[in-house]
């Protein structure tokens, strides 16, 4: 599945839906919270190495504060509890990620906007491996900050609720958690592609 075309699928159909919506200017300034569910893909390389792939559901917390009709901050927490890998040695995987970013935003009319956003994700990814030999569990992790870039449209589908269709880009390098590790000084390239679609309150 080509989350790029997931995207401009899922912008194109909100579009669409942009003469359903009712209500408010989406312009208001102030806070909002919300929700996300996400379909995340990670790969990570190690030098000329087959890289892992990890995918799964994301769910996510979204909230921020809109200083104008064109600028927000926003920061995101989001959780992928249990992923699938391309790996056989992998028995149970999770993703956890942290973000903030700053949100350049585009009014179409009172009722939808596009926006593009920019910023740093903290990310964590966890998996835990079988020993062939001791049969005991291992679990390992790898963390980092990466950079961000994301695009998305938002409309109004009642006064002060806004849906709203997103696709984030993250690119960085994860390090292993434990620097006592004998692999610690393994930094894994890490390409990160999320299509989600959400809610928000804006107060």
């Amino acid at each position: 599945m080509k989350l790029k075309n997931l995207a401009c699928s899922a912008v194109f159909f909100s579009i669409l839906l942009i003469g359903h919506a009712q209500a408010q200017n989406i312009a208001d300034t102030g806070w909002y919270v919300g929700g996300k569910l996400s379909q995340v893909d990670l790969e990570l390389q190690y030098r000329s190495m087959d890289p892992l792939e990890f995918d799964g559901p994301m769910l996510e917390a979204r909230g921020g504060f809109r200083f104008s009709p064109y600028f927000a901050l926003e920061s995101t927490l989001g959780l992928t509890p249990s992923g699938s890998t391309n790996s056989d040695y992998i028995d149970d995987s999770a993703l956890l990620k942290f973000s903030t970013a700053a949100k350049l935003i585009a009014p179409v009319s009172d009722k939808v906007q596009l926006y593009a956003n920019a910023g740093l994700a903290l990310l964590s990814f966890a998996y835990e491996t079988r020993d062939n030999y001791s049969y005991n569990d291992d679990t390992e992790s790898y963390v980092g900050n990466c950079f961000l870039l994301g695009l998305g449209v938002e409309f109004e589908v009642a006064p002060h609720l806004i849906l709203h269709v997103a696709y984030d880009s993250i690119t960085g390098e994860l390090e292993h958690s434990d620097d006592d590790y004998y692999n610690s000084n393994v930094d894994l390239d890490a390409t990160f592609s999320q299509i989600g679609v959400g809610l928000h309150y804006q107060f």
